[in-house]
């Protein structure tokens, strides 16, 4: 997704975020989130998605569908909100 607030493409995975100034170009390892520091629904969770609507200068809002523990069959949708601290 191109973030217009930062002038970056990001790239969102289950465990990182990338960055690049254009979609061809060679992305940049920005920063981890998730893991055991992550709220426990959203430990376990996969096929996070970038929502392109009501970006903020530096954040934007995500989707991640995953489990809420690691024992259940059961699968729930989560919106999350990142806020890049920007060097």
């Amino acid at each position: 997704m191109f973030h217009p607030g930062i002038d970056r493409y990001l790239f969102l995975t289950n465990r990182a975020l990338y960055d690049a100034p254009e979609p061809w170009r060679p992305w940049t390892y920005a920063g981890s989130w998730g893991g055991a520091s992550a709220p426990v629904e959203w430990q376990g969770g996969y096929q996070p998605g970038i929502i392109s609507k009501d970006t903020g200068p530096n954040s934007f809002w995500f989707t991640l569908a995953g489990q809420n523990a690691a024992c259940k069959i059961e699968y729930c949708l989560n919106l999350g909100h990142m806020v890049m601290i920007l060097r």
